[in-house]
């Protein structure tokens, strides 16, 4: 089933993506704060591991248990941040848009 404009009946119709966009960028920036506790957590645990290697296996466990915990939060955020942000898109922003007339709509039409 393709998406047709309820305006014009054109099928030219590409999706605008805000929701998913905002939520993504936001769900990124959250799991990346919440990464940086982990982060230093994750330093901690590292540096403990690291101590085998003496001072600099603790400095390079260290520093490897931050970068993995920032960035697994990172993209944890993001994910769960672009799949709200797209039931947001889907069930109540106008996502469709025509790519003829410009009009914007959503795929229920009720």
């Amino acid at each position: 089933m393709s998406i047709q404009c309820p305006k014009c009946q054109s099928g030219l119709i590409g999706t605008i993506d805000a929701g998913r966009k905002v939520g993504s960028t936001l769900g990124t920036a959250a799991g990346a704060a919440g990464g940086a506790v982990a982060a230093a957590r994750g330093a901690q645990a590292g540096a403990a591991l690291g101590v085998v290697g003496g001072p600099v296996g603790m400095a390079l466990g260290g520093i490897a248990g931050a970068l993995v915990g920032g960035m697994l939060g990172g993209l944890t955020g993001g994910a769960a941040g672009a799949s709200l942000g797209g039931f947001v898109d889907e069930n109540i922003l106008d996502n469709y848009q025509c790519l003829r007339c410009g009009h914007n709509f959503s795929q229920r039409q009720d």
